[in-house]
C-alpha cells in the first residue's frame, strides 16, 4: 500500500483507526489478564485454606496404640541398615536402641519416620561421635 495516494486527512484517520485498533487490542489483553489473575487468585484462596485444614488434622491424627512387640519390629525395621544393633522392650511402653557405626543422617531420618507414621518417639539418646558422620547411640523410645 502506498500512502503518497491518500490525502493528509485520510493519512491522520488511517493512523488515528490503526491506534485505536491498537489499544483495544490492549484494552482487551488486560481485561483477559485480570480474569485469568481473578481466577488464579480464587484457586490460591481455596489451595490455603485446603492447606490449613490439613495442618489442623494433621496434628489430630489418631495413631493405634501398639504393643511393645509391634513397636519393636517397626523400630527394628526402621534401623535395619544400623550395624552391632541391640533392641529390647525396657517396661511396658519403653524401648531401648544400642547401635554402633550408624549414620548420623539416617538417625535422624528414623526419628522423623517414627515420630511421623507410627507416633513413637525417643525420650532419651545418647549419642557419640565416632568419626565422619557416623555415630554410636543408645536410644530410649516411648509408645502409643
Amino acid at each position: 500500500m502506498n500512502f503518497s495516494y491518500f490525502s493528509d486527512k485520510q493519512k491522520a484517520l488511517i493512523l488515528l483507526f490503526g491506534l485505536v485498533i491498537l489499544l483495544l487490542i490492549f484494552v482487551l489483553s488486560m481485561v483477559s489478564l485480570s480474569d485469568k489473575g481473578s481466577v488464579l487468585k480464587a484457586q490460591l484462596e481455596q489451595e490455603k485454606v485446603i492447606y490449613s485444614s490439613l495442618l489442623k488434622l494433621q496434628s489430630k491424627v489418631f495413631y493405634l496404640k501398639l504393643s511393645s512387640a509391634k513397636s519393636k519390629s517397626i523400630i527394628q525395621a526402621t534401623y535395619r541398615k544400623a550395624k552391632n544393633k541391640n533392641i529390647h522392650i525396657q517396661s511396658n511402653n519403653r524401648i531401648v536402641l544400642s547401635s554402633s557405626s550408624i549414620r548420623f543422617f539416617n538417625l535422624l531420618n528414623g526419628l522423623n519416620t517414627l515420630k511421623n507414621k507410627h507416633n513413637i518417639v525417643a525420650v532419651d539418646a545418647d549419642i557419640k561421635s565416632v568419626g565422619d558422620g557416623v555415630v554410636d547411640v543408645k536410644m530410649t523410645f516411648v509408645h502409643p
